[in-house]
């Protein structure tokens, strides 16, 4: 038995970690944020490439905390104070909700979740930030 174990490999079904801290995901998610607000599609992209090489468990859970400041940025777009639950992204989601109809944030943020379902069924993380910046700007500015 022990000749055969010793031929074995054992891999692990769950990968260590992979979630990103918070204050490292909110510096990835501020300057998208920034740019979307600003309407600007060029450096969307760029902060959606500082995306692209996150581990596959870490952007699920970006995507997720994307969705928590949008929720922020809708309420406040409706005049609603509450207590963010995204603090780090407070900022950011002030701007998004001055510059962008709470309508039109609602359904990016729904948009998120078909983006994190590509994402658990095997999606590339590249075709992942491309279309969270083309799909992010074709909802809030072109539909």
């Amino acid at each position: 038995m022990e000749t055969v174990r010793s031929r074995c490999v054992t891999f692990s079904l769950e990968p260590d970690g992979g979630a990103l801290p918070e204050a490292e995901a909110a510096d990835l998610i501020g300057p998208y944020f920034a740019a979307l607000a600003a309407g600007r599609e060029e450096r969307l992209m760029a902060a959606a490439l500082a995306m692209e090489k996150t581990p596959r468990r870490a952007l699920v859970a970006l995507l997720g905390l994307m969705q928590t400041a949008l929720r922020d940025a809708i309420l406040r777009a409706h005049g609603l104070q509450t207590v963010p639950l995204a603090p780090g992204l407070a900022a950011e989601t002030d701007q998004l909700s001055r510059a962008i109809a709470p309508a039109r944030l609602t359904r990016f943020a729904d948009f998120l979740y078909v983006l994190q379902d590509r994402v658990s069924r095997n999606a590339a993380a590249a075709a992942v930030t491309l279309s969270l910046t083309s799909d992010a700007f074709r909802i809030c500015y072109l539909e």
